[in-house]
């Protein structure tokens, strides 16, 4: 699991301080739990986006830094990124679902 996270940037850890936040808030203000749940999930949606975009840039910086690279350094390099598409979206799904089965306000 480390590995997982490790591999997949800095990103991973704020998807994670999102989702986490997103659902601590939620709990704290019950009031607006699910406009906060919608907010959240919105959030780790769009930081999911940043972070793929991030990886794939420094996927690309290395390939023109090092024209010696092969297909496997690029096939890493993807793997390594889709790390983000993957925590991503199961955290949003998590927030989302929590959302559409809270009651409205």
């Amino acid at each position: 699991m480390m590995n997982f996270m490790r591999e997949g940037g800095f990103n991973m850890w704020l998807l994670l301080l999102f989702g986490v936040g997103t659902a601590a808030l939620a709990v704290a203000r019950p009031q607006r739990r699910r406009a906060v749940l919608l907010g959240g999930t919105l959030l780790v949606l769009a930081s999911t986006l940043f972070g793929l975009a991030t990886c794939h840039y420094a996927v690309a910086g290395y390939f023109a830094a090092n024209p010696q690279a092969t297909a496997h350094d690029l096939a890493v390099g993807l793997r390594e990124s889709a790390h983000n598409a993957i925590l991503g979206p199961v955290l949003a799904l998590l927030l989302g679902g929590a959302a559409t089965f809270s009651p409205r306000s």
